[in-house]
């Protein structure tokens, strides 16, 4: 969906979406504002005692876990709604390389956050 409206707006020559303007589409459903769905994601976050995160991020820790559970690059990419495979193992195998998996590296991640906040 969204595609299609990036495509059109070329064809009509209309200036691209801004950040701010950013939406997130359910399936089916009317368009979300991207500040409603993080507002909310925070709100959720901060009651479950967890760190603040982006939308995106959930997309990217979802492709580095799927990636490091062992399912094809080629259908990480179509998940992610990537051009092709290249695109997904550039920004994604960074992750698996650095860390050894994903889950040490969200385990480093989350001890370094405490230790932040310790030092606070």
């Amino acid at each position: 969906m969204l595609e299609e409206h990036r495509r059109a707006a070329t064809k009509a020559k209309v200036a691209p979406l801004r950040p701010d303007d950013a939406l997130i589409f359910e399936h089916g459903g009317p368009p979300l504002r991207y500040g409603s769905v993080r507002s909310t994601l925070l709100r959720a976050l901060k009651r479950a005692g967890l760190p603040g995160i982006r939308p995106h991020d959930l997309r990217h820790t979802a492709g580095s876990l799927l990636l490091d559970a062992g399912v094809p690059l080629a259908t990480v990419s179509a998940f992610l709604g990537h051009s092709s495979p290249a695109t997904t193992a550039a920004v994604y195998a960074h992750v698996v390389r650095r860390a050894g998996t994903v889950v040490d590296a969200l385990q480093a991640h989350q001890k370094a956050h405490r230790n932040r906040k310790d030092q606070k």
